[in-house]
């Protein structure tokens, strides 16, 4: 989601072109000259005219503060003739005074405008002179205008799901296969067992890179690898050599292999089968039930699930409202920050591929396609980044100090053994911590938008909830 900060605020309607003049305090008399151009979209111009007056003015002044400090040749400290100061240090001189005009006057137009830019301009100055005026363009974004509807009597359908002893059990399943061991059968390999495989990989009669690999573990049905490749060995066994034809999909990861079609010679050198441990005191102490009774790991289990389904049951309403709010609100969105979110959501997706031990430079991701794929779920966010913000200040919804420590917690929860290195670098970022005061306001919008709508439960098992049946799908 977009953070907080100037989303949301207001800009009120410009007209096509208009001017206004604003005073520098101190400097009556001495207007200066805005007018302001829209262009397309959400794009402005604003251009700054600033009179020979001021800059004179502004340029004595630095010119006065710097002969103080100078030492040249032949004249006393502090006794440099302002001519002379200014031949000396004239690049120095004027670069600084061009900033300081441009950084004021901007900000004075900008003010009087009532505009927002949504990030930094893009300033074209003129040339900086004695005796002339100093006039300059400065292109930018704003933030649209946005009226809130659709969020009042929304029709919400909230899954939920009761952890019962079915629950409980399968999840005491789910922690044996994680534990599982694999000893070797002679036998032929069947799905869920595991083989020990060398194999080389060709195209069209050409080596590949990563097609080669000995002693490479993979288990049979599991998922984690194409299809054709794991349904190939299934009735293979150990001392056997085969040839495998593995077509890529056109998705896959790597352009280069993408769309094509490899012949993998495999040689079996090993089958293993699954072995399940028993669930003794063992097994109770490796999960961290430490008085090694049954009914304390039932307990552990019944509350992690409640706090997974209660997270669960949260998010998909909150996925579900802001599906709702961006199709409700039909409004322009600044390029600018949907190329910012197009940037997180790049990182984000190659920073999940790290995660599983893949290096994305060794993918060849093609960054430009994923901003393409991405695009349409960007925008989405940021709109309804720019709409939290004002359904909180239409019906007054305030986070305190408390809630966004609350919410800083439950983020912090989520990291397990590093928790408190999350906490430390969110103390250290300031980006990050704006971003959780951000997550805290939509928190309470999103409870306000559900107390104030009309949900009707749909009841789930908790696999189905937890997405436990997805992942057996795939596997």
């Amino acid at each position: 989601m977009v953070g907080g900060g100037k989303v949301g605020r207001t800009v009120k309607a410009l007209a096509s072109s208009c001017k206004s003049k604003v005073t520098e305090p101190g400097l009556e008399g001495l207007n200066m000259e805005v007018s302001v151009s829209e262009g397309s979209g959400l794009q402005r111009q604003l251009t700054v005219k600033v009179p020979a007056e001021r800059v004179n003015q502004e340029l004595d002044q630095r010119l006065r503060q710097l002969a103080q400090k100078v030492n040249l040749p032949g004249f006393r400290p502090g006794k440099v003739p302002l001519h002379v100061v200014e031949q000396k240090y004239r690049s120095e001189v004027y670069g600084e005074v061009m900033n300081e005009l441009l950084s004021q006057t901007y900000s004075e137009a900008l003010e009087q405008n009532e505009l927002s830019p949504v990030a930094q301009p893009d300033v074209e100055p003129g040339e900086l002179k004695r005796d002339e005026e100093f006039a300059y363009t400065a292109n930018f974004e704003v933030y649209p205008e946005v009226e809130p509807t659709g969020y009042k009597g929304m029709e919400l359908t909230k899954r939920t799901a009761e952890v019962d002893d079915a629950a409980i059990d399968e999840t005491i399943e789910r922690l044996r296969d994680m534990r599982a061991d694999y000893q070797p059968v002679e036998r032929a390999a069947a799905e869920g067992d595991q083989v020990l495989i060398d194999f080389a990989g060709q195209i069209d009669g050409e080596a590949f890179e990563g097609g080669e690999a000995s002693d490479y573990t993979m288990e049979l049905g599991s998922g984690r690898h194409l299809k054709e490749m794991e349904e190939g060995l299934v009735g293979a066994s150990a001392g056997e050599t085969c040839t495998i034809r593995v077509p890529f999909p056109d998705d896959y990861p790597r352009e280069d292999l993408a769309g094509k079609t490899a012949e993998f010679e495999v040689t079996v050198k090993e089958v293993r089968e699954k072995q399940l441990p028993e669930v003794d005191e063992a097994f109770l102490q490796a999960f961290g039930v430490e008085d090694g009774k049954m009914e304390t790991l039932r307990n552990d289990i019944q509350e992690g699930l409640e706090r997974e389904v209660t997270e669960r049951e949260r998010e998909e309403l909150r996925r579900q409202i802001f599906e709702k709010l961006a199709e409700a609100n039909d409004f322009e969105v600044p390029d600018q920050l949907v190329e910012r979110q197009l940037d997180r959501m790049v990182d984000s997706h190659k920073e999940q591929y790290r995660q599983q031990g893949l290096d994305p430079e060794t993918l060849q991701l093609d960054t430009q396609e994923l901003r393409d794929e991405f695009r349409d779920n960007a925008i989405r966010q940021v709109k309804v980044g720019l709409i939290i913000p004002e359904i909180s200040r239409a019906e007054a919804i305030e986070v305190s100090e408390e809630e966004v420590r609350n919410e800083l917690m439950r983020l912090a929860d989520q990291y397990g053994d590093q928790r408190d290195q999350f906490l430390q670098y969110v103390a250290q970022n300031q980006d990050q911590m704006r971003e959780i005061e951000g997550r805290a306001l939509e928190t309470k919008v999103v409870d306000w938008i559900v107390e104030n709508g009309q949900v009707t439960e749909e009841k789930v098992p908790v696999g189905q909830l937890l997405g436990w049946e997805d992942e057996e799908a795939t596997a």
